[in-house]
């Protein structure tokens, strides 16, 4: 349908973009495709004006959302399918945020000003794999490389410098190149110019990685780490292979100093709530209760984030839980508290501060008898 339109208003439509290069790393290599693309993405480059293009759609009764006109882009929705369709384009003056840009019939000419040699690929309505700089030569390498000058594609847009890391996080067994990470290390401080949305919406995905702790390495070894943190990352741990999602492995590679000026950033309530509870610190007590049998009396009291707060803080106690004390933990249901505040009303406790101290003693005495003692029995010792 995008490429009938794309004919009908005098051109030619492209796929391009993460699509092309996630599909061809599945049918090339017989990989998996990256775990950090959530739904179909689908990108589409047109040479022709974005407003003939649209004009054609609607003649169709195609929806067009414009979702970014000026840009020479729009979307077009079809059922529940979304495409976004953006006109070859050439940057005529960066900043290392935003770019200035126009418009070129030329493929070839929108190919230049993308980032990576794999994100260069487009595929015609036909099925022809079109690329022109080599991309697919990369794919089968496994190497990630910039399309041209590095410093030039990074100086366009230091966002860059972290989408680099996030394909190293990503793509399985793909190799950086030595020689563009130290022409990288150079604009470093180039990173204070994006906007802290854009940054934590990269280290999202990175950390989403199947191969996060490998990028990790890469950025602590360039310095990366103390140009976004003002501080090292942590040494790697054994348990950080356990931790499952993006805010608890970040957070397992930060200090307390460097997890507080990441919650500066522009984070939604559930993230930050997530990287705050997996970053609360174990006495040296409680950690040797949890690796005892009486460990069920401090998991009792977590919250959801329990299991992976509890592979977070290793790093700093010498008591090792085993694999079998991390299953159960991981899989601990906490048995309700058999007394409830009307139950400590009716005998006898007044609503208030008091009538909470009593639920917090109930509740503790429930948990330190193993979770045997009935309501009648723990009233009763109150």
């Amino acid at each position: 349908m995008a490429f009938a339109i794309a004919r009908k208003a005098g051109g030619e439509g492209r796929l391009v973009g993460g699509l092309v290069r996630d599909v061809l790393l599945r049918d090339v290599l017989l990989g998996r495709i990256p775990a950090d693309h959530d739904r179909l993405d689908i990108d589409m480059s047109v040479n022709v004006p974005i407003a003939s293009f649209r004009r054609a759609a609607l003649d169709e009764n195609i929806k067009i959302i414009d979702t970014g006109l000026e840009h020479g882009s729009v979307t077009l929705v079809h059922e529940t399918q979304t495409i976004e369709v953006t006109q070859t384009r050439a940057d005529l003056n960066t900043d290392g945020r935003h770019a200035e840009i126009g418009f070129t019939p030329s493929f070839l000419e929108d190919a230049k000003r993308r980032d990576f040699t794999i994100n260069a690929l487009y595929v015609s309505q036909d099925g022809t794999i079109h690329d022109p700089l080599d991309g697919m030569a990369d794919i089968t390498a496994k190497q990630l490389r910039f399309i041209g000058d590095v410093e030039a594609r990074v100086t366009e847009d230091y966002l860059r410098i972290l989408r680099y890391f996030r394909f190293i996080a990503a793509l399985d067994g793909f190799a950086c190149d030595k020689d563009e990470m130290a022409k990288m290390k150079h604009h470093f401080n180039g990173l204070s110019h994006l906007s802290p949305e854009r940054i934590v919406t990269e280290l999202q995905k990175l950390f989403a990685g199947a191969n996060w702790q490998e990028a990790v390495g890469l950025m602590a070894e360039a310095g990366l780490d103390s140009a976004l943190f003002s501080g090292d990352f942590l040494t790697p741990h054994q348990l950080q292979n356990d931790l499952e999602t993006w805010q608890s492995r970040l957070a397992s590679t930060l200090s307390d100093d460097m997890a507080r000026h990441m919650l500066t950033h522009p984070l939604s309530r559930k993230d930050k709530a997530k990287i705050t509870s997996v970053m609360q610190s174990f006495s040296e007590a409680d950690y040797h209760i949890l690796a005892s049998d009486n460990w069920q009396h401090i998991a009792y009291f977590g919250d959801e984030s329990f299991y992976e707060r509890c592979l977070v803080q290793a790093r700093f106690h010498d008591t090792y839980l085993d694999k079998n004390r991390r299953n159960q933990i991981r899989n601990f249901e906490a048995p309700p508290c058999p007394v409830t505040g009307h139950d400590l009303i009716k005998a006898g406790y007044q609503a208030g501060p008091d009538l909470g101290e009593a639920m917090r003693r109930a509740t503790d005495l429930f948990v330190k008898s193993n979770f045997t003692l009935s309501c009648d029995k723990i009233i009763k010792s109150l």
